[in-house]
């Protein structure tokens, strides 16, 4: 039997008054969009736009997903209010901390928590309507968990091929010259209030009135459930394997911690998918118990990925990236433990125990992501407070020190930067001072803007304060004139940490010049400037990434440790053509 949910169809009033909150959703997004289009109010105030934009998205979408006229009213109006005012809480607390000119690429965690609150809270405050009780039981949990999502997802798929048809409407009719159509679909009062209205109508009809939902959730569990034994077997291959090859491997690869979550969050997924409320064994008894056994196995994972997130903390402090992977370390540790203590301990009351834990686990979820959008756990303070430590404790010398990152981290960032101005060896030296400032004029930008051209008087200002291996290198004059025209390739150097290497790569006697650039010490990557044959320099079209750190390359150019190799294959020449023997050898 499958843990599906089916909702009764919705009266005619509440239908008109889900379709009322879209009307009202889409002509408020479409008067916020005109309102920064046309530079009005909140236009320059990010605040107010990031709480009316999240007003507009996240209460209307609730009430869609959600609103039923035979609940009771003051029950649900209370509940609704108050995700209402946490959602604002959320967006004014993001948006007055943060000084980024680009809010969402600055805060890359802010939508997609936003959403694992709402679809937290949504799924809680249906399976509380439906049983009238609280906690509600899991099966209830479980099952307004896929239909929410699915029911979510299948909207949003309705109202895109909606809009292909819109546009094949429009594009239909231009043939024949009439483009009333085509212009019509491409006006914004038209657009957002009518995909507002057709997401809307698409919810209601998957929550109600075509069991899509139940079909789609059958069929995925049915996949899920031919491929959960493999994950777990491929996860027993790879601890079987571990002894032979070392663990070192792991984090030499610079993504080991990331590719292990990823694989441990799918099989907990799939786990979860395939047991639903715990009382249905998909398996038969033999390949259940292997399963059940299996998901113990992943307790060695967990470790191994803890270990890394660890050693980047340990040599590299705390950024908002590692507090969120430490946090979704955690609660999937969280997971994988409570499952194998129940499978070691609990096995007759397996199911009643496998609820209790996931729906504990979901409730702390959401507690955390609450608590990160306040000074409790704001990720932001959290991290430069580390930063700085790195620094009074001398880990990281103040010349190597990244004033960029601190930057990006908002207000307190800002006003961290400001205080390190005061520090004596920034007060004695122009050039730490000159990055300071330097940093807190870049804010939170991501990206290095400058003028398309910069005078030559600035060029040499960046390459006075440019490391040149080797020191004894003379920088060939023409060189400086490949930054006239990519300025932003050289005033990175302003913030992050840099050096030039000069090196004849082709026997000419000359050098070519690669620049080697590092953000935060770890993530190296360097751009090769090639030599042409009227003396210009042209630089390589796309950066190379560098697998050691940026203090490991320096250490190892110091040391004198570089030397030039030959390639392995010869390009072969037929006639006039010449191929890239080296080319195909990578690929065998």
């Amino acid at each position: 039997m499958e843990v599906s949910i089916r909702e009764k169809s919705l009266s005619k009033r509440a239908s008109i008054i889900i379709g009322l909150i879209a009307l009202i959703q889409g002509f408020g997004l479409f008067s916020l969009h005109q309102a920064l289009d046309n530079e009005l109010w909140p236009h320059g105030d990010w605040v107010a736009t990031i709480m009316l934009g999240m007003l507009f998205i996240c209460v209307p979408t609730l009430i869609t997903l959600s609103y039923r006229d035979n609940y009771p009213q003051k029950r649900y109006w209370s509940w609704l209010t108050a995700m209402a005012l946490i959602f604002l809480w959320i967006a004014w607390y993001s948006a007055s901390t943060s000084v980024s000119e680009n809010f969402f690429l600055a805060n890359a965690y802010f939508l997609p928590l936003c959403f694992l609150l709402a679809f937290i809270a949504l799924f809680f405050f249906k399976a509380w309507m439906r049983d009238r009780r609280w906690p509600p039981s899991y099966e209830s949990q479980f099952g307004f968990s896929w239909h929410n999502f699915l029911s979510f997802v299948l909207a949003w798929l309705f109202t895109f091929i909606f809009w292909l048809i819109l546009l094949l409407w429009g594009a239909l009719f231009n043939i024949v010259d009439i483009s009333f159509f085509k212009e019509l679909f491409k006006q914004k009062w038209f657009l957002y209030p009518t995909l507002s209205l057709a997401f809307a109508y698409a919810v209601v009809i998957f929550r109600t009135k075509i069991n899509a939902v139940g079909a789609v959730q059958r069929i995925l569990r049915g996949l899920i459930s031919l491929l959960l034994p493999l994950l777990l077997m491929i996860a027993l291959m790879f601890v079987v394997v571990l002894p032979f090859t070392g663990v070192n491997l792991i984090w030499e690869k610079g993504y080991g911690s990331d590719t292990i979550l990823s694989f441990v969050g799918l099989t907990l997924f799939f786990f979860n998918a395939v047991y639903q409320d715990g009382k249905r064994a998909p398996y038969s008894e033999l390949i259940n118990l292997i399963v059940k056994s299996g998901i113990i196995i992943l307790n060695a994972l967990m470790a191994l990925a803890a270990y890394g997130v660890w050693l980047r903390v340990a040599q590299y402090g705390l950024t908002v990236e590692r507090i969120l992977a430490i946090i979704i370390v955690a609660l999937m540790f969280g997971y994988i433990i409570a499952y194998s203590l129940i499978i070691l301990f609990k096995r007759k009351t397996w199911s009643e125990y496998f609820g209790k834990a996931n729906t504990s686990m979901a409730l702390l979820f959401g507690l955390i992501i609450v608590l990160i959008f306040t000074p409790v756990l704001d990720m932001s303070h959290i991290s430069v407070d580390s930063q700085l430590k790195r620094l009074e404790t001398g880990k990281v010398m103040i010349e190597d020190f990244d004033f960029h990152y601190l930057a990006r981290s908002g207000k307190y960032g800002l006003a961290t930067l400001e205080k390190l101005k005061q520090r004596a060896e920034v007060k004695e030296s122009d050039k730490l001072l000159k990055k300071i400032e330097d940093s807190i004029e870049q804010k939170g930008r991501r990206r290095y803007y400058s003028p398309d051209n910069i005078s030559s008087e600035r060029i040499a200002e960046l390459a006075e304060s440019l490391e040149v291996y080797p020191p004894t290198a003379t920088v060939d004059s023409d060189f400086w004139s490949v930054f006239e025209q990519r300025s932003n390739q050289i005033e990175r150097c302003k913030t992050e940490s840099c050096l030039l290497l000069a090196v004849d790569l082709n026997g000419d006697k000359k050098d070519e010049y690669i620049l080697f650039q590092s953000a935060n010490g770890e993530n190296v990557s360097s751009r090769l400037y090639i030599r042409e044959s009227d003396g210009n320099f042209i630089p390589q079209f796309s950066y190379a990434r560098v697998t050691m750190t940026f203090e490991q390359l320096r250490a190892s150019l110091k040391a004198g440790s570089l030397k030039l190799l030959e390639p392995k294959w010869k390009d072969i020449q037929i006639g006039e053509e010449r191929i890239n023997t080296s080319r195909a050898s990578e690929l065998n």
